[in-house]
């Protein structure tokens, strides 16, 4: 799988793409690996920055409607200019409700900072269209958007609010079965 990433204004914003690979190890059980690039314009003086990053993850389909997955990002905690970023832990687990919709609740661990919930929905009304709505008690509490999903690609376009910058809005392009 290969996606591209962007959200932001033009005095900040964040970019990224990244390429991944999975292995499904036995019906139920697959592992995954992340290579990505990250980018940070800042208007101003105050310059860009660039960096390479990694992750894995493991994704387990417990039953036919009820998943669980976890995933590690930037273990290695790559620097981005001057300082040194956060790695960030990842679980969630995902219960398909109907062949329509989906809920995923989820908890993730940045860094110093404290542990983060989150709960999603994702509802299919039409096969190439998915709406997604979701909650954090994290620095972006509210996020929103959707996507057109097609066999071998999706296109998105999404919203999330930040407790500083407000709502900054977003897109990605991913490619899968390359």
């Amino acid at each position: 799988v290969s996606q591209s990433r962007y959200s932001g204004y033009s005095l900040y914003n964040r970019s990224s793409g990244t390429l991944s690979l999975a292995n499904r190890l036995t019906p139920s059980l697959t592992a995954a690996v992340r290579f990505d690039v990250h980018h940070v314009a800042q208007g101003g003086d105050y310059g860009n920055a660039s960096s390479w990053t990694g992750s894995c993850g493991v994704y387990w389909s417990l039953t036919k409607s009820l998943a669980a997955g976890i995933s590690i990002q930037n273990p290695t905690r790559t620097k981005l200019g001057d300082s040194r970023t956060n790695s960030l832990t990842i679980s969630s687990v995902q219960w398909l409700i109907n062949n329509k919709s989906s809920l995923w609740l989820g908890a993730s661990k940045e860094g110093p900072y404290p542990m983060s919930y989150q709960i999603r929905i994702d509802y299919h009304p039409l096969d190439v269209l998915m709406l997604q709505a979701g909650v954090s008690s994290g620095f972006e509490p509210y996020s929103m958007g959707f996507a057109f999903h097609k066999p071998k690609f999706d296109f998105g376009i999404y919203s999330s609010y930040h407790e500083l910058l407000g709502f900054s809005p977003g897109a990605f392009f991913r490619i899968r079965n390359i």
